[in-house]
């Protein structure tokens, strides 16, 4: 991933990582709010030796009492010592006091810091340390006598005004860090596990497919914009795919072409019937064949009848040439017949691909649209050979629909079938049955999209 993916990636998924993020943030908060409070009052007590002991070894007390009062330092935190000082300031000894003692480097100074649940008690049990400490440290036998050492006040502990614990700002900092990083890695969960395609570069990543080009949704009622409106930007668009497909073969235009999508109601029909017209305006002979046997819709494009087409040659009933029907003067086209009720057993017969080969001796190029991958099993040339390009026509996806659509793009294959599973495995999830039952796609219930694509692999 590059700066791109991940500046998409806070784009795309920024709700995801907001909400983590006030979730933490509430987290710390709520914390904070239900944690116990503590104070701390400190104290700093300096040590010196008494006038008998500074008689008695006058040269060495300078040196080794530094080190005597670090030993006193772990000293007071011990329970001998807390034990001292809470009684000798008559606080509960339930207190939950908790103290700490540190010295300076090469000072005598004891800096004395207790914790307690109250600022009364934490203030009285630092202040009564300087008065306990001679009999504890005679107690443990670490002087003499309770008269060897002198320990004087340097600065009185004060009454705590706010609580040392919980500190709102360090929590809010905690639960920052927290929600910044639990959101992200959600946000990068979240898109690793989507499986929609949602622009023309993913598809180009993720199936590694070249794309053929972009068709815009103006004129979508319209049902052969390419002829009625030459000029229009969706007739541009056609003319791109077309003239991309002209690089698509190692020796020029394809001769045969599939096209299919991922659900139906994606636009596949239209963008056979229209790159059909297109190609006849560049002086190509054009035959273009309906194989989406359960919801044919080329004829109502074309105004065409189906008394007669590809189930009625499939089955044997009526000769190829009696069966294709003329739309102008360069196209010729073969409607997908009468409904029959076993279309997949028809189209995995080998006379389809005798009529593929038989047209496309006869014509510049043969366009095949075919049924949708994720709604029918056996798609004609997703089997086996027989086409030059296989096109796979989608629509971006909208967010937050419940059917699901791809994105913007189309992708061809060869003939293995290898492409066509990573199609169905990354695309979109197949409609529900209750769609199926109703003839109505889940892609419909997606909401509309700005934008279509045609994609072909070179």
């Amino acid at each position: 991933m590059d700066l791109r993916d991940y500046i998409r990636l806070l784009r795309r998924r920024w709700v995801v990582i907001l909400v983590v993020l006030l979730a933490c943030l509430a987290g710390a908060a709520g914390a904070t709010m239900l944690q116990e409070k503590s104070y701390k009052s400190s104290t700093e007590v300096l040590v010196t030796l008494s006038a008998a002991a500074l008689d008695e070894d006058t040269g060495s007390a300078t040196y080794y009492l530094p080190d005597r009062v670090g030993t006193f330092a772990g000293i007071l935190a011990t329970p001998p010592a807390v034990s001292a000082a809470v009684e000798s300031a008559g606080v509960p000894t339930d207190s939950g006091v908790a103290v700490a003692a540190s010295v300076p480097p090469d000072t005598a100074v004891l800096t004395i810091e207790v914790v307690a649940a109250s600022p009364a008690i934490a203030q009285a049990v630092a202040n009564e340390y300087v008065v306990v400490l001679p009999a504890v440290l005679a107690e443990l036998n670490q002087v003499t006598s309770s008269n060897e050492l002198v320990f004087k006040t340097l600065r009185t502990a004060a009454l705590p005004s706010t609580a040392f614990r919980p500190d709102p700002i360090v929590n809010g900092g905690i639960g920052l860090a927290a929600g910044l990083i639990l959101g992200l890695c959600a946000a990068a969960m979240r898109e690793a596990l989507d499986r929609r395609i949602r622009d023309s570069r993913s598809i180009e990543d993720d199936l590694a497919q070249p794309l053929l080009g972009v068709v815009p949704r103006e004129l979508r009622k319209v049902a052969l914009p390419a002829q009625s409106h030459p000029h229009s930007l969706r007739s541009e668009a056609y003319r791109t795919v077309r003239t991309n497909l002209l690089f698509a073969g190692a020796g020029g235009m394809v001769r045969s072409l599939a096209i299919t999508s991922p659900s139906a109601a994606e636009g596949k029909s239209a963008l056979a019937s229209n790159l059909a017209i297109v190609c006849a305006g560049s002086g190509q002979r054009v035959a273009v064949i309906d194989a989406d046997l359960r919801r044919p819709t080329l004829h109502h494009q074309f105004g065409l009848s189906t008394h007669v087409g590809l189930t009625s040659v499939l089955n044997g009933s009526v000769a190829l040439d009696d069966a294709v029907q003329q739309f102008g003067n360069q196209i010729t086209v073969l409607t997908s017949g009468p409904i029959v009720r076993n279309p997949s057993e028809l189209l995995g017969r080998p006379m389809l691909q005798q009529i593929i080969e038989k047209l496309g001796g006869s014509y510049d190029i043969v366009i095949v649209d075919t049924a949708p991958t994720l709604v029918v099993r056996r798609v004609p040339g997703q089997h086996g050979p027989g086409f030059d390009r296989r096109v796979l026509r989608c629509r971006r996806t909208v967010a937050g629909s419940r059917g699901g659509t791809t994105a913007p793009g189309a992708v061809g294959c060869r003939g293995d079938n290898g492409t066509c599973r990573e199609v169905q495995r990354r695309g979109v999830p197949a409609p529900d049955a209750g769609d199926r039952r109703r003839g109505r796609p889940a892609a419909r219930r997606s909401g509309s999209s700005r934008h279509r694509t045609s994609a072909a692999r070179r």
